[in-house]
């Protein structure tokens, strides 16, 4: 599969857009253009459960008429839908009120001159093939010592591209990949079940794991939950495993968005040059790693994006604006409209057995359950699934569990990260152990 397109041509066509805007007295506006394509396909218990696929795409156009702003979008990329489209948007914007820091990135900012980021590496794999794979692989999990049902077997692949442009005369393109396969597991002993799973993900198909790891790893997560225990009310060292752990890091993310701070709807209000975290803790983006889950060489206002500490040596160093939060805030742009692209851990790390041995006693994490943190506060509560720690070594799974802290104080309290990076979304993170966490059980 490879999406069926010439990338210049899209390019041209956007600018074309553009000058139509132009020509509709229309000088502040800016386009968004995102096609995706691809499949998904399940088996489960020896059969095909599912086959999907999908063929969308979406042309947004913003305009900013003193100050207003007005926001339209079509799938349809005809041109008098497109011009439909634009003086939908002027008898809007008559409407809307006026907003003094509404408008395009300022020019300067403007990526003219962005980086090519490998991210497209098209599979060739055809859903003919991707049914034959997965009845094949679901075969095999069934086949493992233990399990007792296939929740799924899944192979998903998917191509997109993203262009966008504005009356700066700033065009860019990206194309992007993403494949995957998943298998969920369930296991029973003495009549209680666990359920489980695995997934790998990549942009280039050659470097998805192979489908006989993906489901020992899954056999073997889904079979240590079992017999699973509660566990009395305390207070203890967390460790958060990679999967879990960047769930912390996107609190973190979300607490440094201009949009919430603008608001004061973050307890990282005025926190800017303070130290949130350890001295050796350091939090950066790298918005141009191959083959990553969120490079960009621009970020949704054409802004180019550059690699930069958000967090060093312990020290909050940038918020994450975009244009609109920057000037609400009297800030610099940093590039982050659509969030984070890539967050990086830096700092000296432990192998999980030092981790464990570090922590002596206390819960490691592997699943959580509910919202997280409140960001106003930064009260964190959630529901957990692990393994309890004694003596440095792991002695039976938990469940049925609440873990509690504030989020800041966390921060502060991270005593370790691990060498076991998951790259597996735009969050880099190895396990994080936390000093101590309120444990709700019994």
């Amino acid at each position: 599969m490879m999406l069926a397109i010439d990338f210049e041509q899209k390019k041209d066509w956007l600018l074309d857009c553009l000058a139509l805007a132009k020509q509709q007295g229309i000088q502040n506006a800016e386009m968004a253009f995102r096609m995706d394509k691809g499949f998904s396909t399940t088996a489960r218990m020896g059969h095909i459960d599912t086959i999907e696929h999908h063929a969308d795409r979406l042309l947004s156009i913003t305009v900013y008429i003193d100050h207003q702003k007005a926001c339209v979008s079509t799938n349809d990329l005809s041109r008098d839908s497109i011009l439909h489209c634009l003086t939908q948007a002027q008898q809007m914007a008559a409407f809307c009120a006026e907003d003094p820091y509404a408008g395009l990135a300022e020019q300067e900012h403007m990526a003219y001159h962005y980086p090519n980021v490998p991210l497209y590496y098209p599979w060739s794999l055809t859903a003919e093939q991707a049914v034959a794979e997965v009845l094949q692989w679901d075969d095999t999990a069934r086949a493992c010592t233990g399990i007792a049902n296939v929740e799924g077997v899944t192979v998903a692949t998917s191509e997109g591209l993203s262009v966008y442009g504005n009356t700066h005369d700033f065009i860019g393109y990206y194309p992007s990949s993403l494949h995957s396969f998943t298998c969920v597991l369930l296991a029973e002993r003495h009549g209680l079940m666990q359920r489980d799973y695995a997934y790998t993900v990549a942009r280039d198909p050659d470097d998805l794991a192979s489908f006989a790891t993906v489901t020992q790893h899954a056999a073997e997560r889904v079979l240590a939950r079992l017999g699973a225990r509660a566990l009395p009310t305390q207070k203890a060292p967390v460790l958060f495993k990679p999967e879990v752990a960047k769930s912390l890091w996107r609190d973190v993310l979300r607490a440094l968005n201009g949009h919430v701070l603008y608001r004061r709807a973050s307890f990282l209000v005025d926190q800017l040059t303070q130290m949130i975290g350890p001295s050796w803790l350091s939090l950066e983006e790298c918005p141009h790693l191959p083959k990553a889950m969120g490079s960009a060489p621009f970020d949704a206002d054409g802004v180019a994006t550059k690699q930069k500490f958000i967090v060093k040596d312990g020290q909050l160093v940038s918020y994450l604006l975009d244009a609109y939060s920057a000037r609400k805030l009297s800030m610099v742009n940093t590039g982050n409209a659509g969030g984070c692209h890539n967050l990086v851990i830096d700092g000296p790390m432990q192998s999980l057995p030092e981790m464990i041995g570090t922590m002596d006693r206390g819960l490691i994490v592997t699943e959580l359950l509910g919202h997280g943190a409140d960001l106003v506060s930064g009260n964190y509560s959630q529901g957990a699934v692990g393994f309890w720690v004694e003596g440095g070594a792991i002695q039976y799974p938990v469940h049925d569990i609440t873990i509690a802290g504030q989020l800041g104080d966390m921060l502060k309290h991270i005593i370790a990260i691990g060498t076991d990076i998951d790259y597996r979304s735009s969050i880099h993170t190895g396990s994080v152990l936390v000093e101590e966490m309120t444990i709700a059980g019994q």
